[in-house]
């Protein structure tokens, strides 16, 4: 659960830092002043940004789940096991609400 959290700060502090980037990148791309020789830098900058932000989103839903099972009581197994079904359904009806 630490790890989790940890990494969640990680991924929405690197999204925060390169969010400056990523709104000079957008200005520059609008105001039709993006140098080819800067392209290569900001297309790295972009998909950089694109991977963190898709994985920060990710990882946070996936902590999300993990805290309703601690609230239960519960392993990742545990929720997967088929004799289970029942508070199976509990827990995703939980974490989808």
């Amino acid at each position: 659960m630490q790890l989790l959290f940890y990494v969640c700060l990680l991924t929405w502090f690197i999204n925060l830092s390169l969010f400056g980037d990523v709104y000079e990148i957008g200005q520059a791309i609008y105001k039709e002043r993006l140098k080819t020789k800067d392209l290569w830098a900001s297309a790295s900058i972009l998909f950089a940004y694109a991977i963190t932000f898709t994985l920060s989103i990710l990882i946070v839903l996936f902590f999300k789940f993990h805290i309703n099972l601690v609230l239960i009581n519960t392993t990742t197994i545990e929720s997967l096991d088929k004799q289970n079904i029942e508070a199976n359904k509990k827990v995703i009806l939980d974490y989808l609400t």
